[in-house]
């Protein structure tokens, strides 16, 4: 889980850090009465001070100020790590809202640094020997920025094109009808949502896609490949590459834009009522359906690689059965870095390699990988076919993420 320093400032009297971590937002305040010159005598708060005027300089390299600020985001967890889990955890698990902005735009928590421990418990974080604190404040000091925006620096710089005939929503189009995500401390929301009276499954990170470490991203790089190859293979002519197992990917549906400051935050895509393949004892079921199950997830990405799609992804979670016992692939690139240029020879082996767990999993004695058609021939590769799966295993939903 990355941090990101989104804002610093700084004077001879203190500082001020905006930053984000694990989908949250928070400021901190610093506050000191001098600098000695001689930096092993530092406080923890002249320190944090330190390292953000180091970080403001003119001259700084680029290889230092990933030193410097990983130094000031090291003393940032030391000093309230344990209370910004605590807040994030606090409002995830307790939020019951409809509105999609509430579950992405969670209210930024203002602390100060203090050197002491003689602050209350419930007001600070747990005091370490010289790491400082971070407490509650109730106002920001004068080094606040005049304006917060909730895109990451960059976040406009896309390393992917969309294209214009893609819809295009914004946040406060979409109802939320219940959160798949069911760890806290994570950077991004997974949702079931309600878009112009139509089920559909939103994921969306506050800071924007347009980085390697973002999950929403990677997902909706590949999917976005995956768009284009299959109106390349329509134009083409389906009679010249017949799939030999449909193809059963979630249909891209549109990309969601911060309403104000316009940056990508997500993407909605098709919504299949299901559960992940995690949630199923496999002991209980014939071996004949845990066969056909890794027939048709083998199939769909053998004919992924076809099309010059990778999964990035093979896990459990990943597969989705439907209502008809059918299984989706869902949850793409999220083992592929965005800047990561890879051989497409290794990303092939990689897939394969991950999905030897899933394979496993489905304890059938030997691989199936004979890509036979399916009987049901209503399916096809088409987009309009491509209902939807997703990955966080639940009893009335396409499953979920982690």
């Amino acid at each position: 889980m990355e941090y990101r320093l989104e804002h610093l400032n700084s004077g001879p009297d203190g500082a001020h850090i905006l930053a984000s971590w694990i989908g949250i937002l928070f400021s901190i305040s610093i506050n000191v009465d001098s600098m000695p010159s001689d930096s092993k005598f530092d406080t923890p708060s002249q320190r944090m001070c330190r390292l953000v005027q180091r970080l403001q300089s003119s001259g700084i390299s680029d290889d230092e100020y990933d030193i410097v600020s990983q130094d000031l985001f090291n003393d940032i967890v030391l000093a309230g790590g344990d209370l910004i889990r605590r807040i994030i955890t606090t409002h995830r698990t307790s939020l019951v809202s409809p509105r999609l902005a509430d579950h992405l735009f969670l209210p930024i928590p203002l602390f100060r640094m203090v050197d002491s421990s003689s602050s209350p418990p419930s007001s600070c974080s747990q005091n370490q020997a010289g790491s400082g604190s971070l407490q509650y404040t109730p106002c920001a000091n004068k080094y606040f920025p005049e304006e917060i925006k909730h895109a990451h620096p960059g976040a406009d710089n896309l390393p992917f094109t969309i294209p214009p005939a893609l819809p295009a929503y914004h946040i406060g189009q979409v109802t939320v009808l219940e959160t798949l995500v069911h760890d806290p401390l994570v950077d991004h929301v997974a949702c079931r949502v309600l878009v112009d009276g139509e089920e559909m499954f939103c994921k969306a990170e506050r800071g924007g896609v347009a980085f390697g470490d973002s999950v929403v991203g990677r997902d909706l790089r590949t999917m976005l490949e995956l768009r284009a190859a299959l109106a390349d293979l329509a134009r083409v002519g389906t009679q010249q590459h017949p799939p030999p197992v449909p193809l059963r990917v979630p249909g891209l549906r549109g990309v969601l834009h911060h309403p104000r400051e316009g940056h990508v935050v997500g993407f909605l895509r098709d919504w299949v009522p299901g559960a992940s393949l995690n949630s199923y004892e496999m002991a209980d079921l014939p071996v004949e359906l845990r066969e056909a199950w890794d027939r048709k997830v083998a199939g769909t990405l053998a004919e992924l690689h076809q099309l010059g799609v990778y999964w990035g992804a093979a896990e459990n979670e990943s597969v989705i059965i439907d209502l008809r016992g059918e299984p989706w692939v869902v949850d793409f690139g999220a083992k592929v870095n965005l800047g990561l240029k890879r051989e497409e020879d290794d990303r092939e082996e990689g897939d394969w390699l991950d999905y030897d767990f899933i394979y496993h999993y489905l304890q059938t004695r030997e691989v199936v990988v004979s890509y036979v058609s399916e009987d049901d021939s209503d399916q096809s590769c088409s987009e309009n076919d491509m209902l939807a799966g997703d990955e966080e295993g639940g009893g009335n939903g396409d499953g979920g993420e982690s």
